[in-house]
């Protein structure tokens, strides 16, 4: 009998019998006739045609969770950041330079289906129309903050049922991981002033800012606002070095944060935030001299591996760890889902 004849006879006889069937093209592979809707970061739509099978990435946080779904497989290029930093799953796509500005040229030689970028560092206009024309899709997730859920599910429509199932799994973890941590938390001080400062910018992090909000929580409060700083419209602002000093001479700042950068230590961030006092003599801030300032790995701050960043912060607050600490649960993330890098000690107090 006609091959296509008897797939044909099949799926009537399991049509009579009331099981369900799936359409399945005869030529084993879909037929780029099926397409799904992304919503992306930004809350744009996009149409994307299906099957993805070859993906570039310019999003670490996208690729991680590319692995942690069972889809890592299907990169081909990615940016050096993100090669970097998950080495043991991409160190051997082609690199296609920065994020921001990666190379059109190695982008398209490597065929992608679909280019994946952080609309945090958004593709010129430009360049989309170089991928488009070449019939390759561009999609923006984030999959980190306060979208990272939602872009996170949003990436998981583009590879299937077993993605899906495996991100569930993954999530099923991070909550369980975030409520020992809340709980933890309870024993936490109100009111305790801060100061978070991000070392590769050389800024504090203002009321606009997602880790405001986070330290909002545990009732912190940002010591900018003491200082009469105008957050503007960005989300880290630049108030003067006598401003901070004086400020905290007659008020006090319970506790100094920090955000180290790509590339530097912990003590790097450290001595640098030290020197950025100059020529006040930033040694003698109280929380300098209480031991209360704390230096997190910036690896630690987004994506899938924020839980750790959160058990820093909580540790931060509370002066000890939480009932799980960051650096375990770096341990067990790295097991579970298998990654290879490792970012401990996730965090490093500083100070008398």
């Amino acid at each position: 009998m006609n091959t296509k004849i008897a797939a044909i006879v099949v799926v009537l006889i399991m049509a009579v019998a009331g099981i369900a069937v799936i359409a399945v093209n005869t030529n084993g592979h879909n037929d780029g006739t099926d397409t799904v809707t992304i919503t992306e970061t930004s809350g744009n739509e996009v149409k994307v045609t299906l099957p993805i099978k070859r993906v570039c990435i310019l999003n670490l946080h996208a690729g991680e969770y590319m692995h942690i779904m069972g889809v890592s497989d299907l990169v081909v290029s990615a940016d050096d950041s993100t090669i970097s930093m998950a080495n043991s799953v991409y160190g051997g796509v082609t690199d296609v330079g920065s994020n921001k500005k990666p190379t059109t040229e190695l982008v398209v030689s490597s065929t992608p289906d679909i280019v994946i970028y952080q609309p945090g560092r958004p593709l010129s206009e430009s360049q989309i129309s170089s991928f488009t024309s070449k019939g390759i899709q561009v999609v923006g997730l984030g999959c980190y903050g306060e979208t990272m859920s939602r872009d996170a599910q949003e990436l998981s429509k583009l590879f299937g049922d077993d993605a899906k199932e495996k991100l569930n799994e993954f999530f099923d973890w991070y909550n369980n991981a975030e409520s020992k941590i809340l709980e933890s938390a309870k024993a936490i001080e109100d009111g305790q002033s801060y100061l978070f400062y991000f070392t590769s910018l050389k800024k504090y992090y203002n009321t606009n800012s997602e880790l405001n909000n986070t330290m909002g929580r545990f009732g912190a409060v940002n010591a900018l606002i003491g200082m009469g700083v105008d957050p503007g419209s960005g989300s880290t602002s630049s108030p003067a070095t006598e401003m901070i000093y004086n400020y905290d001479h007659a008020k006090g700042i319970d506790l100094i944060l920090m955000r180290s950068s790509d590339g530097r230590t912990l003590d790097d961030a450290y001595n640098d935030f030290i020197a950025s006092g100059s020529p006040f003599d930033y040694t003698e801030l109280n929380a300098v001299k209480n031991g209360k300032v704390y230096v997190i790995n910036t690896n630690a701050l987004a994506g899938p591996r924020d839980v750790a960043g959160l058990a820093c912060i909580v540790e931060a607050l509370l002066g000890h760890a939480p009932s799980v600490s960051a650096d375990d649960l770096m341990t067990e993330y790295n097991e579970r889902f298998g990654f290879k890098e490792s970012i401990s000690p996730c965090m490093k107090s500083y100070g008398a």
